[in-house]
């Protein structure tokens, strides 16, 4: 195997990846880590821009967090954010606009003329070391959505690195113990900078917060195909509510939560037949019923209760309850721990009250 990879794939994890996330990042009124928010915001199916094409990478200027990455002065946040609004935050394709009749405006430029006058106005937004940083944030986003080993085997990081097929088995392993290392220490630095909002609770809360979360694993979002980007479905984006059985299993649809719950192969495809029953009977209820609507709602709760039962019987208890955690863990990587505290799920688990909520807002501006 090639040493220059193997430096390569580990300064990509040191360099790049790491030191990320020890800066804290804001979107919006949002604060995260580098990880944690670029879950949050591109856990919704958004593809994963290419870092070779500069049209592609323009797209993450929409993001706040970015643009205080990339050390931007307020004069040109301003002139890139009426640049993204005047591009609907696409640079590469464009929308077709419409006169007050809803006939479409004949456009001045060609598509090609059109795009090289945005990658003018990046070149002249962004000067060569924003470019650069702006590129390693793009692998570093495609490494949080889809982990570090599928960048390295099917995704832009594989073919930057210029990876063979004979070098996958070895860098397997490698990826592995590093995954396991990163994991561990962005735990840590996650864990550290809740410290703030965990003061705000009561030592029973904070017990009860600990238990919830259980320990911690290597959550990973579903690898979504070119094909799916387009229409994404609802369970890949959705938060579940961890007391409904029936919307909680939707995370198994994720191969590192299959794994991590031990719900595999025969166990995982005889859950999904339950849920594609459950889902049969729902819409047969609804297109088919002509009772009034109290009926109708008697009978759907009949369905879910039924099903909830053999989704019940088809898991154990303690993997019922480790699922419930992940769901916990997953809501506040796709959330932040702020906004779980104050509108999530984990939220109802620990009963804050508004009060508490009030200081939660106070630390986290």
């Amino acid at each position: 195997m090639r040493a220059a990879t193997i430096i390569a794939v580990l300064t990509w994890l040191i360099v790049s990846v790491l030191p990320s996330t020890l800066y804290g990042q804001e979107a919006g009124n949002r604060s995260y880590s580098t990880s944690t928010f670029t879950i949050a915001v591109f856990a919704k199916g958004m593809s994963i821009p290419d870092p070779e094409s500069l049209l592609s990478l323009g797209s993450l200027l929409s993001n706040e967090a970015i643009l205080k990455e990339l050390r931007l002065n307020d004069g040109d946040k301003s002139d890139i954010s009426s640049f993204m609004r005047d591009n609907n935050g696409v640079l590469s394709a464009r929308f077709r606009k419409r006169d007050g009749d809803g006939k479409l405006i004949e456009e001045e430029l060609t598509l090609t003329q059109w795009q090289a006058k945005n990658l003018a106005r990046l070149n002249e937004l962004l000067d060569s070391v924003q470019l650069d940083r702006l590129r390693q944030l793009a692998y570093h986003i495609e490494i949080t959505r889809v982990g570090f080993g599928q960048a390295i085997k099917n995704g832009c990081l594989g073919k930057k690195l210029d990876v063979q097929d004979y070098e996958l088995s070895a860098l397997e392993i490698l990826i592995t113990d590093a995954e396991k290392d990163l994991a561990i220490e962005l735990d840590r630095i996650r864990r550290t900078s809740w410290l703030p909002i965990l003061d705000i609770l009561t030592q029973a809360q904070k017990d009860d917060f600990q238990r919830s979360m259980g320990k911690p694993f290597l959550f990973r979002e579903r690898v979504v195909s070119a094909a799916e980007r387009a229409v994404v479905q609802l369970t890949d984006t959705a938060i579940p509510e961890p007391k409904n059985p029936i919307l909680l299993v939707a995370l198994l649809r994720n191969d590192s939560v299959a794994s991590e719950v031990g719900i595999v192969g025969n166990a995982r495809a005889t859950i999904f037949s339950i849920c594609k029953t459950h889902s049969l009977e729902k819409a047969e209820l609804l297109m088919g019923a002509r009772q009034d609507l109290q009926v109708i709602s008697t009978h759907s709760r009949e369905v879910d209760e039924k099903h909830s039962n053999l989704l019940l019987e088809a898991m154990s208890s303690s993997t019922l309850e480790r699922l419930r955690e992940v769901a916990y863990q997953i809501e506040i990587h796709r959330m932040g721990l702020r906004d779980a505290f104050l509108r999530g799920f984990i939220s109802d688990k620990l009963e804050l009250t508004e009060s508490q909520k009030q200081e939660i807002r106070k630390v986290s501006l």
